[in-house]
């Protein structure tokens, strides 16, 4: 668990909420006079159940794609904002927590934003927050 720099890693996931996560990271890192990296994650949706055909259009491709827009998204969002802070995108292929938590592992402090899953779903799936909380290496 080295820390390379002291970063401030933020995920994002295409949500105004998210962004605005993003922009509050921003904010801290323009006071510690620190790096942003803006994380972002894909990864295949496995059907419910059985495994019949994949649903028509997905692929790896198109769905890599659409995620490394919503980072560019999110990166050019906050590089507009004009600060001196370098602001880098990662996009990792996997899960929204294993992505954040390995981007926490050289950084000095992660951020996530308000989770956008009902009570239910967020409690059978468990949410991005909870995992990144429980089990990041730094604030």
């Amino acid at each position: 668990m080295t820390r390379t720099h002291p970063a401030v890693a933020v995920g994002v996931d295409g949500s105004q909420e998210s962004l605005t996560a993003a922009q509050w990271a921003l904010d801290v890192a323009v006071r510690r006079h620190v790096p942003v990296e803006v994380v972002h994650s894909w990864s295949i949706p496995l059907p419910p159940v059985g495994l019949g055909p994949a649903p028509v259009g997905l692929s790896d491709d198109r769905i890599q794609e659409a995620a490394q827009s919503v980072l560019d998204e999110a990166v050019a969002a906050l590089q507009a904002r004009g600060t001196d802070v370098e602001v880098t995108g990662t996009l990792y292929p996997g899960t929204p927590s294993a992505a954040l938590l390995e981007a926490a592992d050289r950084s000095s402090l992660v951020v996530v934003g308000a989770s956008g899953l009902d009570r239910v779903t967020e409690f059978v799936l468990g949410s991005v927050t909870q995992q990144v909380v429980a089990h990041a290496s730094c604030p």
